[in-house]
């Protein structure tokens, strides 16, 4: 996997035998006029099982520092003849993420791991991704490494603990809470002050929970019930 270098750079894939010589490729072009490049340090893992491999790469990869919109792009392609099965995109918004690595989980899923940044009073910020699909590219989580006073705007606790409670010094934010699994098991909206979230129902696990307002995440992490 590798980028070509045209009027754009494209996502090339391609077999060669041997020696050396090539017998198949294939090329992801996007519609609009952008860069995209392969993930930083690996950018495809191939399963042994199975008739497909996956491909990380980024959309609208222009050279640093960048401020526009990017976004984490995932593909499953046909390992007989490299067509694309599907090509799926996660990021976007007023944020320019990045892809540097893709991994296969234990449960068969796929974890992508990147970077998110922007600018705040003319300054660069940047924080850690982590999203995990399934084999699909479904039911996407990720974890934001977000800065200290994005994270200041809620407290999460007890953690670990048998009830979950958020403090909150926003009005109107959404709560979604995941399983490891990627299914979204619960969702509330938290108001200003003290928020008590109804977990009685959820058996002792670990849990991912996500914070937006306005369409935007502000926070995320893992709880854990006792």
């Amino acid at each position: 996997v590798a980028k070509k270098i045209l009027s754009k750079r494209i996502i090339g894939i391609e077999y060669r035998n041997q020696y050396f010589e090539k017998i198949l490729c294939n090329e992801l072009e996007e519609t609009e006029n952008i860069h995209t490049y392969p993930a930083f340090y690996k950018n495809f893992f191939y399963p042994q099982d199975g008739a497909f491999f996956y491909v990380a790469s980024t959309k609208n990869a222009l050279p640093h520092p960048n401020m526009e919109p990017a976004w984490i792009t995932l593909s499953k392609i046909n390992k007989e003849t490299l067509d694309f099965e599907w090509v799926k995109y996660y990021g976007g918004g007023n944020y320019y993420y990045q892809v540097m690595t893709i991994e296969q989980a234990r449960d068969g899923g796929i974890f992508l791991t990147g970077t998110r940044a922007y600018l705040q009073n003319e300054e660069r910020i940047e924080s850690v991704v982590i999203i995990k699909t399934d084999t699909e590219g479904n039911f996407p989580l990720s974890i934001d490494n977000h800065p200290a006073e994005m994270q200041s705007q809620f407290t999460v606790f007890p953690n670990p603990g048998q009830d979950l409670r958020i403090e909150a010094s926003v009005e109107g934010a959404l709560l979604e809470l995941y399983n490891l699994n990627g299914q979204l098991i619960h969702t509330q909206s938290l108001g200003s002050g003290l928020n008590s979230i109804n977990t009685d129902q959820l058996p002792p696990a670990t849990y991912i929970y996500r914070i937006s307002l306005k369409n935007d995440l502000i926070g995320s992490g893992k709880w854990v019930k006792m």
